[in-house]
Order: C-alpha cells, then sequence, then structure tokens
C-alpha cells in the first residue's frame, strides 16, 4: 500500500493556495499550487494545507490551514465564505512552511466529478447517475468509479453482499443525494 496523502477537494467556486512540502520534492522548498474551483488536488501529490487566495478567511483564519496526510478536506461555498468539512485541521501562521515558491497554473488538479442526478426504474431500483463532465453511467460503472475513489460526492457502502451508494459523510445537507433523485 502507498503512502496516504492528504488532499483538497475545492467544490466552491473560489480559488485556493493548496501547498506540499515534501511529495516530488525532498530537498527543495514547499510549492503552494493554485487550486481553482471545482477542482481537486492530485493523486500522487500530498497536501500539508491550504488558504484563499484572496486573501479572506476561511472559519476565521486568513493564513494557513494545516491538515494531517490521510485527511480530505471538502471545501464548500456558504453564502460569500467556505466551509470546511474535514476531520482534523489547525491553524498556522504564513512562516509555518517556510519560503515557498507559487505555481499559478489555473489548470492545477483534477475537475470533480460529481453525481448531479440518480435514475430509477418504475420500480424505484436505481439503474443510472448523472455525472458532471461524463454524462449518463450506469449502476455499475457508479459502483465501480466509487470503489476507486473516482467520485467526489458519493462514497461506498457494503452491508454484507449488497452494495450501495450514499452522500459523502459531512455537516452540509444540500449536497445529499436524496436532493437529486430523478423517479
Amino acid at each position: 500500500m502507498g503512502i496516504l496523502k492528504g488532499k483538497v477537494i475545492n467544490h466552491s467556486d473560489i480559488d485556493l493556495w493548496v501547498i506540499e512540502t515534501t511529495t516530488n520534492h525532498p530537498h527543495g522548498p514547499p510549492i503552494a499550487h493554485k487550486l481553482s474551483g471545482k477542482r481537486k488536488s492530485l493523486k500522487n501529490i500530498d497536501v500539508d494545507g491550504f488558504r484563499r487566495i484572496d486573501g479572506k478567511s476561511i472559519d476565521g483564519h486568513k493564513e494557513w490551514w494545516k491538515i494531517l496526510d490521510v485527511n480530505d478536506a471538502d471545501i464548500y461555498p456558504s453564502g460569500t465564505d467556505l466551509k470546511v468539512c474535514v476531520a482534523y485541521k489547525r491553524q498556522v501562521p504564513d512562516r509555518h512552511f517556510g519560503a515557498y515558491v507559487t505555481d499559478n497554473n489555473n489548470g492545477w488538479g483534477e475537475p470533480l466529478k460529481i453525481v448531479t442526478a440518480i435514475y430509477k426504474s418504475k420500480s424505484r431500483d436505481v439503474i443510472g447517475y448523472e455525472v458532471e463532465g461524463i454524462g449518463r453511467i450506469d449502476k455499475r460503472a457508479a459502483l465501480s468509479m466509487a470503489k476507486a475513489g473516482e467520485l467526489d460526492n458519493i462514497v461506498l457502502v457494503k452491508r454484507g453482499t449488497t452494495k450501495y451508494l450514499r452522500s459523502k459523510p459531512d455537516q452540509i445537507s444540500g449536497n445529499n443525494l436524496r436532493q437529486v433523485i430523478i423517479a
């Protein structure tokens, strides 16, 4: 099994800085990558922290939020602010990561793959899903993508031999799958 990596998933339209300190350059300076809205950090990058590019605060803090290696930080819009759903984060000052270089590339990261609709048969069985940027996929493809961690707003759940998809657990109710069902 590979090294667990911190990940930032930006569900908002607000640009963020995400910082990596050692992933691909153990002897170089940390790199702050520009993570545009509706994008997530790359799988092979261990993100150590995040902040807003525009200098506004996230949860009352304008500097870096540090995350642990095993955490996914899901960042959602909340009015004009951002809401962070993560198991652990802590405030750190700008100097925490030392001198760093910035990567201002708008295309850094991967586009989010969000389930936007669930299709059901007349007997109310789930038969497919609509995925942003991909289109309509059948249930088997969705289960496979969720198992691989490729869908960003759902998780695969197994109960006995039954597999199903559910909303990613967080404190926000507006992104739950029951909001997108199409009968």
